[in-house]
Order: structure tokens, then C-alpha cells, then sequence
């Protein structure tokens, strides 16, 4: 029992490996640059707005930052650079000391 720590940190080494290599990605935080995998753009979802004037757009991105490289978890809407776009922080999984890496998920809302 007592390599299953290992083995199990081992294997979540290499599915990050295959998203970094699969799914290439990156974002930049206030200026600096974290490489990462598993990038995901969603596509442009059209939704009725609240007050009934119309529709507007929102767009999602999720990707994973290995915690070696980015030490500590973006804010809930701090602001990030992907994709040549402007995002805001919306969830950070990865919040476990075993987690091997921030899972970022943003959010951006396009001009209509």
C-alpha cells in the first residue's frame, strides 16, 4: 500500500504531460506568462439578457497550469490573457495538497 501515493502521483504526472503536449495552451497573469495544457475555448453562447432587451454573448475557457509553475491559485475574477482575449477568473479547481495543478476556468462576455 505504501506506493500508492506514488503511483497515483505518477499517473497524474503523465495525464498532464498528454495535455501539455495534446493541448498545448497558455495564459498571462499581470504581465507574465504560464504554459499549460488541457486549454479549452468553449463556443459563443447567445442568451436572452435580463431585461429583456435583447441577447448577449458569453464565452468560456478552461485550462490547467501545473502548481510548479504557478505557485498560488488566481482570485475569482482576477483578470487573465488567452486565446488573444481578455478573461476573467470565474472557478479554480485544484484546491487539494495532493492536486498536482490549478484547473483555471474563466469567462468573457464578446460585444453583441
Amino acid at each position: 500500500m505504501g506506493s500508492m501515493p506514488t503511483a497515483l502521483q505518477n499517473a497524474r504526472e503523465r495525464h498532464q504531460d498528454a495535455l501539455e503536449r495534446l493541448q498545448p495552451g497558455s495564459i498571462v497573469i499581470a504581465g507574465t506568462t504560464y504554459r499549460g495544457g488541457g486549454l479549452h475555448l468553449s463556443a459563443v453562447e447567445h442568451y436572452p439578457k435580463a431585461d429583456g432587451s435583447g441577447w448577449a454573448k458569453r464565452q468560456t475557457i478552461s485550462i490547467t497550469i501545473r502548481k510548479s509553475r504557478l505557485a498560488t491559485a488566481p482570485q475569482k475574477r482576477a483578470k487573465f490573457i488567452s486565446s488573444g482575449h481578455d478573461w476573467t477568473v470565474d472557478t479554480v479547481g485544484g484546491q487539494t495538497p495532493d492536486a498536482l495543478a490549478w484547473i483555471i476556468k474563466g469567462e468573457r462576455f464578446p460585444e453583441s
